[in-house]
């Protein structure tokens, strides 16, 4: 599947028919087929022990920063989808504690912390 949504978008980008709305909805499909692999990945226990190339974090995302990504992201989605109240809302602390859990060291089984 990521094969075909990786040929698909470069043929896209190539001919000048496509808009820039089209090839940012393309952009969008490509990067939800990596994620889904890495989730069907992580779901079948295939992940790697260490990433085939590690980068460090150029910044540390907060609670404040994340709200405002949210934010923006929803002003900027297109007429209709911000609309429909169905993206950016929290729900209690929920955001809070998963950004709370990617901040904080793993501890690894049988280690004590």
């Amino acid at each position: 599947m990521e094969q075909a949504v990786s040929l698909l978008a470069r043929t896209l980008q190539r001919h000048t028919l496509v808009t820039d709305e089209g090839r940012a909805v393309v952009d969008v499909v490509e990067r939800y087929t990596r994620t889904w692999r890495l989730l069907l990945e992580y779901d079948e226990r295939r992940l790697p022990g260490k990433p085939a190339h590690p980068r460090k974090p150029d910044r540390v995302l907060d609670l404040n920063g994340a709200r405002t990504a949210i934010r923006d992201l929803r002003r900027a989605l297109p007429a209709g989808w911000s609309e429909a109240g169905l993206f950016g809302h929290e729900r209690g602390d929920q955001l809070g504690a998963i950004l709370g859990n990617l901040s904080s060291p793993r501890v690894r089984p049988g280690r004590r912390t």
